[in-house]
């Protein structure tokens, strides 16, 4: 099977693009229904990670902020 994806799927947007690109080479019977299935199941995972970790950084940013806040209030007491 060879196909052509998108080279950047770090974001959303290229998974996005990624999956759109499977479902065109199914359609057009370039690959099996199986392979892209396959194909969107990896791409669902990267999805996965990256909404992850983008879950993690603004949770992290925002114990930052309530820490920031914290120490802000102690200091005027």
């Amino acid at each position: 099977m060879r196909l052509k994806l998108p080279t950047d799927i770090s974001t959303a947007e290229g998974i996005s693009h990624a999956l759109a690109a499977i479902l065109a080479s199914a359609a057009k019977g370039e690959i099996t229904i199986g392979e892209a299935v396959q194909l969107a199941s990896l791409l669902e995972i990267r999805r996965k990670m990256i909404e992850t970790q983008e879950f993690e950084r603004r949770l992290g940013e925002m114990e930052n902020r309530m820490n920031s806040g914290e120490s802000e209030s102690r200091k005027a007491r």
